[in-house]
């Protein structure tokens, strides 16, 4: 099981990393060629679509990873239902379309929301393969589809940005990118759909997923919430700034918080009735993640005034105070992967539902007070209510795990010791390089926050440097025979 997980993990983090590396370049070039309104026209689009998409699998596609046998008419069912759904929410979003325009006060959002509908029936389409790819620890077909699909669509939204088509480039992107990715998961399944449906197998799938569906539009909410109000109060060339400066973030925590999300859903779930397993589990997953997750955000809080500086035109200038704020949640967002898999995998959806509702109720009620005062008080709103709240998620993983608060912070500990001296060196480069080129700075910056942290955790806390040596060799042994 130790090999399986480590190579999944290799694989999904292959996936996301590559994925997100090349959106985020895609993004890059895209923020040089298009204008804040045209993110923010697209960002107000993606929040409906994004809404309207959580009910395409109802839940189904955590349900066949959850279950531990599953039969021909679960996938039938599941496949039938999603396809159906697609369609009828393809519809439903084309024929609400000037309605959302006329909310917003932005007749264009009609054409955008309209071309941006067709993402539906893609991951109606997807689900199942998905799904069992995921079930069977097929991470390796899963990372070459999702990378080559984004390349896919990258080039096809930099082309139309280049040759001047505006908001249209990226809804291109996201087009492509889905259709692209979709067409290489059935290349990859051997499963085929039969002209079947189960009702019985349908209600199985419905009870567990209603749950997981409840806990994604809370969901939804809980990371678009933002969306919503500063582009309803304050337009979209503010809600450009702030999705600019939230884009770096997400990307991040995806990048290292969803590596372990994909691969730690299955492994819960194999462990569901093994609790010192499950415990065991989830102390070194938490382990990994902090490792990365820690001193990255520590990083992004101290080096954003260059890092804007070197990734985007001087337009984007206004989005550095506001991507300060939002890193301190980024460690909150990288362990909450971990905390939401264990309830999903332990069969626990309806928990994560209501965490998700008490996160929603204190981000509207935050930022209702506070957007007065502007997209950096929002984001502060947004901040404080993650922390306030995220004892509860955990108190959830000890209830079904058995995880002991303190064994939990021994664990961090170390890790957030070593990430403030990472700060600490990387707060100190501008002022010795002052008159140096952005580049160089944060060159230096990334370099010594490297070196602090390497040497910082081998001398305060070299048990825990053996033991990630000792892991990091015994993956790349891993790698290196799968290579071979």
């Amino acid at each position: 099981m130790r090999e399986k997980a480590i190579t999944a993990t290799v694989w999904s983090a292959v996936g996301l990393w590559g994925h997100q590396g090349v959106a985020l370049l895609v993004f890059l070039l895209l923020a040089k060629l298009l204008k804040p309104e045209d993110f923010g026209l697209v960002a107000l689009a993606s929040v409906y679509i994004a809404f309207v998409g959580v009910f395409v699998e109802q839940g189904f596609l955590e349900a066949i990873i959850q279950r531990r046998n599953i039969a021909q008419e679960h996938l039938d069912t599941a496949f039938w239902t999603n396809l159906g759904l697609s369609l009828a929410l393809t519809i439903a979003c084309i024929v609400t379309a000037p309605l959302v325009g006329r909310f917003f006060g932005e007749p264009r959002l009609k054409e955008v929301i309209t071309g941006l509908s067709a993402v539906f029936i893609i991951a109606g389409i997807s689900g199942v393969p998905k799904a069992l790819l995921r079930r069977g620890f097929l991470f390796r077909s899963l990372a070459l589809a999702s990378v080559v699909g984004t390349i896919a669509g990258g080039i096809a939204g930099i082309v139309m940005a280049w040759r001047g088509h505006g908001v249209w480039a990226l809804v291109a992107y996201q087009l492509v990118t889905r259709g692209s990715e979709s067409t290489l998961l059935w290349f990859f399944n051997e499963w085929r759909p039969h002209l079947s449906f189960s009702r019985s197998h349908f209600r199985e799938l419905f009870r567990f997923g209603i749950s997981v569906t409840g806990s994604r539009v809370l969901n939804f909410f809980n990371k678009h919430l933002a969306d919503l109000v500063i582009g309803f109060f304050l337009g979209p060339v503010a809600l450009g700034l702030y999705t600019v400066a939230f884009r770096l973030i997400r990307t991040i925590v995806t990048l290292f918080g969803g590596v372990i999300s994909q691969v730690s859903l299955s492994i819960f779930a194999e462990k569901q009735d093994q609790k010192d397993s499950l415990r065991s589990a989830y102390y070194n997953l938490t382990r990994y993640v902090s490792l990365i997750a820690f001193p990255l955000f520590a990083g992004i809080l101290v080096t954003a005034p260059v890092l804007v500086d070197v990734l985007f035109s001087e337009q984007w200038v206004e989005a550095i105070p506001i991507m300060r704020v939002l890193a301190l949640i980024g460690i909150v967002h990288s362990l909450g992967y971990l905390d939401a898999s264990v309830l999903i995998g332990c069969g626990r959806p309806q928990w994560r539902m209501c965490i998700d509702l008490l996160n929603v109720v204190g981000n509207l009620v935050g930022m209702l007070l506070v957007i007065r005062w502007g997209i950096v008080a929002v984001a502060w709103a947004y901040v404080i209510r993650g922390y306030l709240l995220s004892p509860i998620p955990f108190l959830a993983v000890v209830k079904l795990s058995g995880a002991r608060i303190s064994t939990y912070l021994r664990i961090v500990s170390p890790i957030a010791v070593s990430s403030v001296l990472v700060a600490a060196a990387a707060a100190s480069i501008p002022l010795l390089l002052r008159s140096h080129p952005s580049v160089i700075v944060l060159t230096c910056q990334a370099l010594s926050g490297i070196l602090v942290y390497i040497v910082s955790i081998r001398l305060l806390f070299p048990a825990l440097f053996r033991e990630v040596i000792g892991q990091g060799l015994f993956t790349i042994r891993l790698v290196l025979k799968g290579i071979s």
